[in-house]
């Protein structure tokens, strides 16, 4: 009752010469095996989650303790990202000064409108939505690799029904506004506050 599944079919002895064939052999289960997969699992796993609450709780202590929950580490590029973006966003939203070095806080501001531009790619990249050329990988033949493998992903990911993941890829000017960012961020890390 459930949909085909090339793993099995692997493992039962069929050649499947790719993970393309793979993908391409997968169809995703009807209206009527969903609501069977809910009976016989789904209600199970519903009443199973309900420990995650005492995760959460714990989680929430930990990060008022530490500033960072266990879970966080796994991906901690991506906490301390969100976190950045976020705490900036505020810092921006909230100024009441500026550091000495610049004339008023318009300027100021616009520094931290580029921090925010900056660690919202990063986000993006994190979550593979764009694609960054290195510096010194950065030329006409690799751009167009690039190009040419994002346009890959969306058509593959178009086949599989998933139309809305669009890629995009960063333009030189883009690349090096974002790490005109870091550079900022990196040059004023310790005025970050207010």
């Amino acid at each position: 009752m459930e949909g085909t599944n090339p793993v099995k079919d692997m493992v039962s002895g069929e050649k499947l010469s790719s993970l393309e064939d793979i993908i391409n052999r997968w169809t995703p289960r009807t209206w009527y095996q969903e609501v069977w997969w809910w009976i016989r699992y789904g209600t199970w796993n519903w009443i199973g989650y309900r420990g995650e609450v005492w995760r959460y709780v714990v989680r929430f202590w930990q990060r008022g303790l530490k500033g960072y929950a266990t879970c966080d580490v796994w991906g901690l590029n991506y906490y301390l990202a969100a976190v950045i973006l976020g705490s900036v966003t505020e810092l921006r939203n909230n100024l009441n000064g500026h550091p000495c070095d610049l004339k008023d806080l318009n300027e100021w501001k616009s520094i931290l409108e580029q921090i925010i531009w900056t660690f919202e790619v990063v986000i993006n990249i994190y979550d593979h939505d764009w694609m960054y050329l290195e510096p010194e990988r950065r030329n006409a033949v690799e751009m167009k690799k690039l190009y040419k493998f994002a346009a890959e992903c969306e058509k593959s990911h178009k086949k599989r029904g998933l139309d809305k993941t669009k890629y995009h890829v960063m333009t030189y000017e883009e690349c090096e506004r974002y790490e005109k960012g870091w550079e900022q961020f990196q040059r004023y890390f310790f005025s970050l506050w207010d």
